[in-house]
């Protein structure tokens, strides 16, 4: 996301919004304590209080000032002119915080004075001069908040979309939870898909004359992928494997990865989006289909500002089941709607899944590469079960010793 598209996130949010939604869940990941909105009629000029504790675990109490929009050094009475913020700093500093659990009154120690919008230099020297025999005063404009999410809360931006929010937590909950393992007892407690993963690898037939070419022509040859190839890449690539290959697996990963991509990072981050070949053939089109799957998880009825993610290249699809379609000619009309979609939308990536048929082997899919996953290696097995077995290392030596016989034994 650009510097300005994140200032325009900021400067969007009411005052209440820049308080509760913003600064405090900010100053709590920043490490401040007792973080309270103090806003209303008894504040005495503070909207926000927290503490900070030194080295010595010696307690100061903060008072902040918070503004929503520019602040000018205007000298008229008015909400956002540097007049009115003095006055209102200076009875923040000078009326102490009586602590709702102690009862007791603390004196603040510091006052922060904070804009979403941009706050003048004059505006800024004047303030500053005023408080030159008071407490410390630091001041803050949209830029200084920006920059403050940015190393401490880079997911804020996504929060300021309540969709996107819930959307992230959700599909995360739900992807890393193994409850196919879990239910036959093979453990106990909880483990994450990612906790056990076992990166598979890929192979690719490619003309052997010119490897980089994708058009089949010629004599061909077996070209080797990884998965770091492919989150380096920018194709879309069809998989292929047969039953047990770890396809609903490979693509449960791949969102995970994307998803917590995205919640650490506000930068390029973008929206896995789940659709079954049978759901895009009775929707009769990947954007419907693709509205389907964000209304599963829009519980709050929140608003979906589905075109812009359309065109802000948001969105990466994940298309399950090719195969799993009745006939031939529903697994045509399913990959030229794909086709049509990405006519519309060519910078949107596109994974998808089927066993490998002869409808999907033969037939001509000019927008995917078709990538086989390889059958497990004895060393990936047993990276699975050194994994899973993390914490039981007998089970885990039993079962590859048993597996290493039954090897040699066929």
């Amino acid at each position: 996301m650009e510097s300005h598209q994140k200032l325009k996130i900021i400067d969007a949010l009411t005052e209440v919004e820049l308080q509760q939604q913003l600064l405090d869940p900010l100053f709590r990941k920043m490490g401040y304590g007792d973080v309270t909105v103090t806003h209303g009629s008894q504040e005495h000029g503070k909207d926000l209080v927290m503490t900070e504790q030194d080295k010595m675990g010696r307690i100061t109490w903060i008072a902040s000032v918070v503004k929503k929009g520019d602040i000018s050094g205007s000298t008229q009475v008015d909400k956002n002119t540097v007049v009115n913020i003095i006055s209102q700093a200076t009875l923040a500093s000078e009326v102490p915080y009586e602590d709702p659990r102690s009862k007791e009154d603390k004196n603040i120690a510091k006052v922060f004075v904070i804009s979403n919008g941009k706050i003048t230099a004059t505006a800024r020297s004047q303030i500053v001069k005023a408080f030159r025999k008071k407490p410390h005063i630091e001041i803050f404009q949209n830029v200084d908040l920006m920059q403050l999410i940015d190393q401490y809360w880079p997911q804020f931006y996504f929060s300021s979309d309540p969709f996107i929010f819930s959307y992230f937590s959700d599909k995360c909950r739900e992807l890393e939870h193994l409850n196919e393992l879990q239910s036959i007892g093979l453990m106990k407690g909880k483990k994450s898909i990612v906790d056990v993963f076992v990166p598979p690898s890929f192979t690719e037939k490619v003309p052997e004359s010119n490897p980089s070419k994708r058009a089949v022509q010629g004599p061909l040859k077996q070209q080797i992928h990884t998965l770091d190839e492919l989150f380096r890449g920018r194709d879309n690539i069809l998989f292929l494997g047969g039953m047990g290959s770890g396809k609903s697996t490979l693509f449960r990963n791949l969102m995970i990865e994307i998803l917590k991509k995205a919640q650490s990072s506000s930068t390029d981050a973008q929206i896995p989006v789940y659709v079954r070949f049978r759901d895009l053939i009775q929707a009769n089109g990947v954007e419907i289909a693709i509205k389907a799957s964000f209304q599963t998880y829009n519980s709050l009825q929140t608003q979906i500002d589905f075109d812009r993610y359309l065109k802000e290249t948001k969105i990466i699809l994940f298309l399950d089941g090719l195969d799993e379609l009745p006939t031939d000619n529903d697994r045509g009309t399913a990959l030229a709607l794909i086709e049509s979609f990405h006519k519309r939308h060519p910078t949107i990536r596109l994974f998808a899944n089927s066993r490998p048929l002869s409808f999907v082997e033969t037939q001509r899919t000019p927008i995917f590469r078709k990538w086989n996953i390889r059958e497990l290696t004895m060393s990936d097995i047993e990276h699975f079960l050194k994994k899973w077995f993390d914490k039981l290392p007998r089970n885990q030596e039993r079962l590859l010793k048993e597996l290493r016989e039954t090897t040699r034994l066929a």
